[in-house]
């Protein structure tokens, strides 16, 4: 049987048929007659060529079950080699819109009396454009598209704000009304309000869109509201909602304003005027604006989506400029995602499974007979919405994101909130979902927030994160909920740089949460960004979990000097996990083996923390049942924690701490953290483990950090269906 070739070039005119010579112009042109083809043909080989050149989308391209393929033959879309096929979702334009700020009303609002002769116009108006606000978002809000943000060159540039980044926070000292605080109960909706010192204030009464951003509440949890009124005779702001944890005055406490016309005063700044359809800004330094590109994000909706589709390959295609994310998948078996690159997104990069439906407003959490009268979250396709909602409070939810799919060698930066959300297979059943990322790239995950927006965001059961490197990132690398997932192979460094009381990989608040993996990592360079505030770890496993494994990780240079000190390694009132064989390097403090407590006090005293064991008076989906068949039988010291006042320990062994002593390692100054051959631990099973960088390909792909192959032949467990043996 032959095999089966389509063609598309956005360059194409109409009424092509498809072929080499004529292709289709469209991605639907395409995609239909695939779903044309006879049964026949179907036996074979598909391919779609997609030429290079800019894929303008105004809506979701979907995918269902007529695109798919077999396991032997899967459906292949592919970017034709030679060209750059890239999927855009705003508007591009050059210089031709561009003008000197001439506008004596705007230069007069400037704050900054200087900066209107560094300002440019851009007009927007006439262009296919959905405009959107900054809005509120941030710890345990919805998911929301972003607003409108402009790219120069391919470039984010930086929303006009006080103080710069680069600046840092103002301290939060005068909090006048720290507003209603939902996660006591109370959905007032009573707004915070803060007092200010700086006169600067004073110049913005009349902003209109501005934010309060920073952490009110928590260290860990940052926040974005609008703000609804400075009053300058007070000296206060006022904002449109309340913290989740309330305002305090803390040490950790900070805050800023962004999205202001008002402070445009910086090089690489703007500030978009939706109501006006026109952008503000000031060029990077030493950019030739003339012969610049813009590019200003417009779709609201994910690009693609792949819905009940089995066997279908996405691979080499670029996807960017979209106010909401790049690819979801749900359902269906064996869609792969391959040397894609994805960035200058809205929201993340891609989505497995279903979304929560958004709590009324002001409610970030559902406590079921608690909240009578209010309606349960309940299931969205293509959209994150209030993700937190299903995460915690609907531990059994099967967010259908289907099968032994995979995003793999893929690059994926400069996204707003997060990178992957994978999840997949059934927590209540213990089903594995196999859904996989692997040895993909990971930075600047984090434009718009940062808290629980990790770069892979995991949960369900039973998938996989493998040989991927992660850096540069605002808050987690890795952020995981469920069971039996494997964590394996990764590079984790430079992250946490505006979080605390957090970890690179973090995990808690679900006692049933049992039979994850995390080994062979290599996790180094984490300071706690906040003196002040608590530390910072590099696998921190949170109140009550048990029954999980770390094994056989390299960190080096994790220090947690904060207000209270975190162990690289760090539980808090769980047990029965295993800690082992990991190298730690000037890592302060290292271990604490001490910190285990007592799960089942902890569990029974705390009313809002599970396991979320089902019920006869609850949705069915919210808890799973740790005394069922299943989960005695897959974790038997659970039931015991769970029913009986057993207090589950940790055991740690064969661990090595070194501090400032590099004699045993091989290049140390370079990070090759191997043995030296002839040191005392020479015959460690570590003694081969490769934590030099990896080796960097072609558009950024990463060769595998170490093979499975190379750790089989120096001992290493290899990971196994029943990883945790006690």
């Amino acid at each position: 049987m032959s095999n089966t070739y389509f063609y598309v070039d956005p360059a194409a005119g109409v009424g092509g048929n498809g072929t080499k010579e004529h292709p289709f112009s469209t991605v639907e042109q395409a995609r239909d007659a695939v779903r044309a083809l006879p049964d026949a043909l179907r036996q074979s080989d598909i391919c779609i060529y997609l030429r290079g050149g800019r894929y303008v989308l105004s809506q979701t391209i979907a995918f269902d079950n007529r695109d798919s393929g077999s396991e032997s033959h899967p459906v292949v879309w592919r970017a034709y080699p030679g060209g750059k096929v890239i999927f855009d979702g705003g508007v591009c334009f050059g210089a031709e819109r561009m003008t000197k700020l001439s506008d004596p009303n705007i230069a007069k609002r400037l704050v900054d009396p200087d900066a209107a002769n560094h300002v440019y116009v851009l007009d927007l108006s006439g262009l296919p454009i959905s405009y959107g606000t900054y809005g509120n978002r941030g710890f345990r809000r919805p998911y929301v598209p972003a607003p409108n943000e402009l790219f120069i060159n391919g470039m984010p540039q930086t929303i006009a704000r006080y103080p710069k980044k680069e600046d840092g926070m103002l301290a939060l000292t005068d909090v006048v009304d720290k507003g209603s605080v939902p996660r006591t109960g109370d959905f007032s909706l009573r707004p915070m309000v803060i007092r200010y010192n700086d006169a600067r204030l004073e110049r913005w009464v009349g902003a209109e869109q501005a934010c309060l951003s920073g952490f009110f509440g928590s260290s860990y949890a940052d926040d974005n509201i609008e703000i609804a009124h400075i009053d300058p005779k007070e000296h206060t702001i006022t904002t449109t909602l309340p913290h989740l944890y309330g305002a305090c005055t803390e040490p950790f406490a900070c805050w800023c304003i962004v999205n202001l016309l008002e402070e445009l005063n910086a090089p690489g700044e703007y500030f978009i005027d939706c109501k006006a359809q026109k952008v503000y800004f000031i060029p990077p330094k030493s950019f030739d604006v003339q012969h610049a590109t813009f590019q200003v994000s417009s779709l609201s909706e994910v690009m693609f989506a792949f819905e009940n589709c089995s066997y279908l390959h996405l691979i080499g295609c670029t996807f960017e400029n979209s106010r909401s994310s790049a690819i979801y998948i749900e359902n269906g078996r064996g869609v792969k995602i391959h040397g894609c690159t994805m960035h200058n997104l809205g929201t993340l990069a891609v989505q497995f499974g279903k979304g929560a439906s958004a709590m009324p407003e002001g409610r970030h959490t559902y406590h079921g007979q608690r909240d009578k009268g209010i309606p349960a979250p309940h299931p969205i396709s293509r959209e994150m919405g209030a993700w937190h909602e299903y995460l915690y409070e609907f531990a059994a939810w099967d967010n259908e994101a289907g099968f032994d799919h995979m995003i793999s060698d893929c690059d994926i930066y400069d996204t707003a909130t997060g990178g992957v959300l994978l999840s997949g297979g059934n927590r209540k059943r213990l089903i594995p979902g196999n859904n996989t990322v692997h040895n993909c790239h990971f930075t600047r995950t984090n434009r718009l927030e940062y808290s629980c927006k990790g770069a892979v965001n995991m949960m369900g059961c039973g998938n996989r994160i493998t040989h991927c490197e992660m850096h540069d990132l605002e808050g987690y690398a890795i952020y995981f909920y469920g069971n039996d997932h494997y964590i394996a192979y990764n590079r984790i460094h430079h992250v946490l740089k505006e979080l605390s009381d957090a970890g690179a990989i973090y995990s808690g608040r679900d006692m049933s949460q049992c039979g994850n993996v995390i080994e062979k990592n290599f996790i180094y360079h984490i300071r706690n960004p906040k003196k002040d505030a608590l530390g910072v770890c590099g696998v921190y496993l949170d109140d009550y979990m048990i029954y999980n494994r770390i094994y056989g990780n390299y960190f080096y240079d994790i220090v947690s000097d904060g207000s209270f000190f975190f162990s690289t390694i760090y539980y808090t009132c769980g047990g029965l996990s295993s800690i082992a064989n990991n190298i730690l390097i000037d890592c302060i403090p290292g271990l604490d083996p001490n910190v285990h407590g007592n799960a089942y006090y902890c569990m029974h005293s705390d009313k809002d923390v599970v396991p979320r064991v089902s019920t006869k008076d609850e949705n069915d989906m919210r808890g799973v049942d740790v005394t069922s068949p299943i989960y005695r039988k897959r974790y038997p010291y659970l039931y015991e924690t769970y029913v009986h006042n057993y207090h589950p320990g940790n055991c740690y062994y064969n661990n090595q701490l070194y501090y400032h002593n590099y004699s045993f390692f091989r290049d140390a100054e370079h990070m090759d953290f191997r043995f030296k051959p002839g040191a005392f631990m020479y015959n460690m099973p570590h003694e081969d483990f490769l934590v030099n960088d990896p080796v960097m390909g072609i558009h950024g792909r990463m060769v595998d950090m170490v093979s499975d192959l190379e750790f089989e032949k120096i001992g290493m467990l290899p990971h196994t269906e029943d990883p945790v043996t006690m």
